[in-house]
């Protein structure tokens, strides 16, 4: 079975981590999300600089989960695409077999929809700058919808 990583992006509020953890279930997957590391007595706490060591801490279980060839679930916001596929390029790096990999955007948002259905209390001058930042996910010629393998 070849170990694949799926990435879910969107905007705050668009249902990734709803996405993410809906999906993870079904299929057994490993979910790894900053989100997970800004959870402290079982609230959420946003916070930008915070954010960035959640998400090196996240890098870290990629980097891990792949040289185990487990299948992960990735949910950030990722607004431009070559974030998305740097977390990829990390993935097939460190797993020591081919890999394939799949992004899902989810439902864009205006910038005023995610900042009232955001529930992670991120400031909306950052919703603005990821909003601002946005690069939808268009496969490659080479892939086969949003799946392709490396």
């Amino acid at each position: 079975m070849t170990p694949t990583i799926t990435i879910i992006r969107g905007l705050p509020g668009s249902g990734k981590t709803r996405l993410a953890r809906r999906l993870a279930k079904k299929h057994g997957t490993l979910l790894i999300e900053p989100d997970m590391f800004l959870i402290r007595n079982g609230a959420y706490h946003y916070d930008p600089i915070k954010y960035q060591f959640a998400t090196a801490a996240a890098i870290q279980c990629i980097q891990t989960a792949a040289k185990l060839r487990a299948d992960i679930i990735y949910a950030d916001v990722l607004p431009r695409i070559v974030q998305a596929m740097s977390l990829i390029e990390l993935y097939q790096a460190a797993c020591p077999a081919k890999t394939s990999y799949q992004i899902i955007d989810c439902k864009h948002l205006t910038t005023q929809q995610s900042i009232r259905r955001n529930t992670h209390n991120v400031r909306p001058e950052d919703i603005h700058k990821m909003a601002a930042d946005w690069q939808p996910y268009t496969p490659a010629k080479s892939c086969n919808a949003m799946q392709c393998q490396n």
